[in-house]
């Protein structure tokens, strides 16, 4: 075994460096073309690479630059566009109700 690869007894393989079917291996992230999983959970993307698009996911919380998300967005309390979600309706902060 090495300093930077090994395998233990039970068959776990480490290594805080190298490169595994197209990612790159590093102390404590993974990383591709354009996007980086961080060892801390988040997952960050780089707008350089991605036409100055980018996405961040850390602690729950989806930071994203020119996405464009489809489907259903389900949310109990928040806001999107500047429209408050509420419980019973929706309303913008100057109090118009959808």
């Amino acid at each position: 075994m090495g300093e930077y690869f090994g395998v233990s007894s039970s068959g776990d393989l480490y290594s805080a460096s190298g490169n595994i079917g197209g990612w790159t291996i590093n102390k404590n992230m993974l990383s591709a073309e354009g996007i980086t999983l961080h060892s801390d959970g988040s997952i960050s993307s780089v707008p350089e690479k991605n036409n100055g698009n980018s996405v961040k996911i850390e602690d729950g919380v989806i930071t994203a630059v020119g996405a464009n998300i489809t489907g259903t967005i389900k949310a109990k309390t928040g806001t999107i566009g500047g429209w408050i979600i509420g419980n019973v309706d929706n309303t913008t902060k100057e109090g118009s109700t959808l």
